[in-house]
Parts: C-alpha cells; sequence; structure tokens
C-alpha cells in the first residue's frame, strides 16, 4: 500500500490522469480521506509549490497537479480531502477586476483542505467584513493587481480588523510587498500560489 501511495504522490506531480485512475482503483476504498491526504496530496502539492519557489516549475503544473486532486476528491465521494478546520475567504478589492491570481491562490487553498469563500472581483469593503463576520472565518485573503486600488486595499483590511478583531488577513497581487502589509495592519503577504500555504500556517499559530 505504501508504494501505491507514493505513486500516486507521482501521479499527482506529473498531472498523470490515467495513473491516478489505475491506482484510485487498485486502492478501492482501502484508504480513508485524512491518509490520502497527508501521503499524497500534501506532499504532491508541496512538492509542486517547491517547484516554484526552485524556478524548477511553474503555476500551470501546479494547476494540473490540483485537477488530480479534484479528482481524487471526487474519487472518494468528498467535496474536500481533508477539511482542516480552518476557514478562508477571498477576493479582487473594489476597483479591480484582474481575478487570474485569486482564482490560482482559491485552488491552492482548496487543494490543501481549506475551506474557501470566493468573494469574486470589485469586492466592497464592507462586503468582505460581512463575510468574514457572517461566516466566521479564520483567514482573508485580499487580492490586487493595479496601483490604483491600494487605497482600497488599505480600507479593506482596516473593515475587516473592525468587522472581526480576531482574523489573520493576508494580500497579495502586484504592487504589494510585505512593507504594505505592515502598513496596512496586515497579517502578511503572499508573494505567489508558492507561499500562500506557509504563510496561512504562519499566521495561524
Amino acid at each position: 500500500m505504501e508504494q501505491m501511495l507514493n505513486q500516486l504522490k507521482e501521479a499527482i506531480i506529473s498531472a498523470d490522469s490515467n495513473q491516478v485512475d489505475i491506482l484510485m482503483e487498485a486502492m478501492d476504498g482501502q484508504v480513508d480521506g485524512s491518509i490520502l491526504y497527508e501521503k499524497c496530496i500534501q506532499t504532491a502539492l508541496d512538492t509542486l509549490c517547491a517547484n516554484i519557489r526552485l524556478r524548477k516549475g511553474a503555476v500551470p503544473e501546479l494547476l494540473m497537479g490540483l485537477k488530480q486532486v479534484d479528482r481524487i476528491a471526487e474519487k472518494i465521494q468528498k467535496g474536500k480531502v481533508r477539511p482542516t478546520g480552518e476557514k478562508v475567504i477571498i477576493g479582487v478589492v473594489e476597483g479591480d477586476i484582474h481575478d487570474m491570481g485569486k482564482n490560482v491562490i482559491r485552488d491552492v487553498c482548496r487543494g490543501y483542505g481549506h475551506e474557501v469563500l470566493d468573494l469574486g472581483k470589485n469586492v466592497p469593503s464592507d462586503n468582505f467584513a460581512s463575510a468574514a463576520r457572517d461566516n466566521n472565518a479564520d483567514v482573508a485573503c485580499l487580492s490586487t493587481m493595479m496601483s490604483t486600488t491600494v487605497p482600497a486595499m488599505k480600507e479593506t483590511v482596516e473593515r475587516l480588523k473592525s468587522a472581526k478583531p480576531d482574523i489573520r488577513i493576508l494580500i497579495g497581487g502586484a504592487f504589494m510587498n510585505s512593507e504594505f502589509a505592515e502598513q496596512f495592519g496586515a497579517s502578511g503577504y503572499a508573494e505567489d500560489a508558492s507561499m500562500i500555504i506557509s504563510e496561512i500556517k504562519r499566521v495561524m499559530q
């Protein structure tokens, strides 16, 4: 079984859907979702994210791996392979409609088992605040790709902290950096999809 789990991990990394099907059929429900997550999915996604940071891989490879994670989740008849208990809200701040980066972050968070509420793009700060409060969110991920929406990012961080003081707030996107995160009072900054999970882990400690 250990060998098949390792093979499944490698199939996720290489986005080999045929091999995923073969291995899932061979295991035939003998391994529960938590084992699959720990032994295959998390380690595969960790490798794909590390490859991006080390410039040995790129975001498209991560996305292809995430598609295999979705297929595994469907085969074991669960929406998530392993819920973490942490709720994440994510969206692009008001004034910006560029959501490609946000969508990648959303998919990575879901692949790692987080419960994610995607608020979409051009989201007013009050909508972020009410979503955080009404859903008792643990983490808010805010994105923008435009310099003109930097004030909206600052306002959204402030509204979130006012509505739910214990929420952790991560910012990202073009023109964002760790200095802005500190200036705005956010919990941290994720440079790209390869960093989002480690940042969530850090701020939740």
